[in-house]
Parts: structure tokens; C-alpha cells; sequence
């Protein structure tokens, strides 16, 4: 994993342990430390949702490569920590990579009348930054954005070897999203 993502790989596995700590903080009550506390307020207000959603989906074209490799080749194995770490990361990513399109389309459908508000948009607003919120399928650009890019990779992986099927794929997904963008304009900026 480390050798595909390179500082990629730094980045998660620093957000993996923050998340962790905090959830540690929370659990075992040391917020009547005041340090602690203001630690732990300054973890949920910067690393919870907003920066967890937008390194997945920043993340979502290496991520797929990386778990792609580690999937079909590495070697895994429960007595080196390592290769135990890399399994679990490769697993938890893998995870978060099917079900993020998901959890966009439910949760933010769901909260849609919240959307504008201040309180909601600190905390959720990273993936409807730049968005329309006149319609909910303006909430769709980001999962097909997911899809895509995961679809791409994953195309380039396994057709390596049929470059007119690539293209084909390539163009046609290309086509879909002209046509999402020309007949939904989830852009507040028409350019």
C-alpha cells in the first residue's frame, strides 16, 4: 500500500490514528483533562466527515489502483505487522470506496433541507462545495465523480491489454457526465 499511494499512504494512515485517538478520548472519558478536551474538539472539528470525505474522494483514483495491486498481489500474512496493516487498510478502503457514493445519495437526500445551514455545512459541506442545492441531483455529481474515477482505473487495470475497448469505456463515461452536467447544471458557476 505504502509503495502505490506513496504520501497518500502517510496522509491515511495519520487520519486512521487521529480518528482512532479521538474515538479513545471519547470512549474512556478523558475530557475532563481540559487538554484532552480541547484536543479532542479540535480533532472532531477538523478531521471528522469534511476532511475524511474529501480524501476519499480526492483519493478514489489511487486508492483504487492501490487496492487493486494489493489485491491481486501482495503477499498477506498475520505474522508480519506490516502485511497485517496493509490487509487491514486495503479491507477498510475498499469498504469505504464501495459504500461513499452510497452514504452521499442517502445522506445527504436526507438531509437536504440542511443543507444551507451554517452548522451542517462546517461539518458536511465538503461534498456539495460549488453545488446548486436547488435539486438533489446536483448531490449526484460527486458519486458518479467516485464512480468514474474508480471505473477508470479499474478499466485501465484489467483491459490493459484491449485499448479499443478502453477508449470505448473511457468515451462513453466521458458522454454521461457531458450530459449529466448539460442537463442538470449542478454548478453554481455556469463556466
Amino acid at each position: 500500500m505504502s509503495d502505490n499511494l506513496g504520501s497518500l499512504y502517510i496522509i491515511v494512515l495519520f487520519t486512521i490514528i487521529l480518528l482512532l485517538l479521538s474515538a479513545l478520548m471519547t470512549m474512556f472519558k478523558f475530557e475532563a483533562i481540559v487538554c484532552c478536551k480541547r484536543s479532542n474538539k479540535y480533532l472532531k472539528k477538523k478531521l471528522h466527515w469534511n476532511f475524511v470525505i474529501r480524501l476519499v474522494i480526492e483519493g478514489s483514483f489511487d486508492f483504487t489502483f492501490a487496492i487493486f495491486f494489493n489485491l491481486r498481489y501482495a503477499y498477506f500474512s498475520v505474522r508480519y505487522w506490516g502485511s497485517f496493516i496493509n490487509y487491514i487498510i486495503t479491507c477498510v478502503l475498499s469498504l469505504v470506496l464501495i459504500a461513499l457514493p452510497i452514504f452521499i445519495l442517502v445522506f445527504y437526500t436526507k438531509n437536504f433541507s440542511k443543507l444551507k445551514e451554517p452548522e451542517f455545512e462546517a461539518k458536511y459541506g465538503s461534498v456539495y462545495e460549488g453545488l446548486k442545492l436547488k435539486s438533489r441531483s446536483s448531490l449526484v455529481y460527486n458519486c458518479y465523480f467516485v464512480i468514474r474515477r474508480c471505473f477508470f482505473m479499474l478499466t485501465s487495470l484489467i483491459l490493459y491489454g484491449h485499448v479499443l475497448l478502453q477508449l470505448f469505456i473511457v468515451i462513453l463515461m466521458t458522454l454521461i457526465a457531458c450530459c449529466y452536467i448539460m442537463l442538470y447544471m449542478p454548478f453554481e458557476d455556469p463556466r
